[in-house]
């Protein structure tokens, strides 16, 4: 994804570090973009639908798309019952293919379609995404 941009590459990730850069000005923040399947030069934000509920005979499975080149990205789930506690939700995981070569117009065989099914069962649930050894970058 970096190479694809590599002109600007390094002034964005360095913005995307300190806060919510967007380059394009679309809405949503490069950093978003870089995990979830969009581009930082392209207004195509409201394109974005990375999260997903679902509901199957084998219970709730939440699913998300990312980036698998972002291993300098942290992706979690967390459940809670008040909206007040949250906590670190596990389960099985699962990767599927996914077609993203009409929204992300360099490395769309980077994404991946990544498929929880929790083994707790919460009221609520957020997805909760850090630079690596980092804290939430967006809540």
């Amino acid at each position: 994804w970096w190479a694809e941009y590599s002109e600007q590459a390094q002034a964005i990730k360095e913005e995307m570090r300190r806060g919510r850069y967007d380059s394009d000005e679309d809405g949503v923040s490069d950093f978003i973009e870089y995990v979830f399947g969009g581009s930082p030069l392209r207004k195509d934000g409201q394109h974005l639908d990375a999260v997903g509920l679902r509901f199957k005979e084998e219970g709730l499975h939440l699913d998300y798309i990312m980036n698998i080149d972002a291993n300098d990205v942290e992706i979690w789930i967390e459940g809670s019952n008040d909206l007040q506690q949250w906590e670190r939700a596990t389960g099985s995981i699962a990767i599927e293919d996914v077609d993203l070569s009409e929204r992300v117009p360099y490395g769309a065989e980077l994404y991946k379609r990544v498929v929880t099914q929790p083994d707790v069962d919460y009221r609520y649930w957020r997805l909760r995404y850090a630079w690596a050894e980092g804290e939430p970058v967006e809540k």
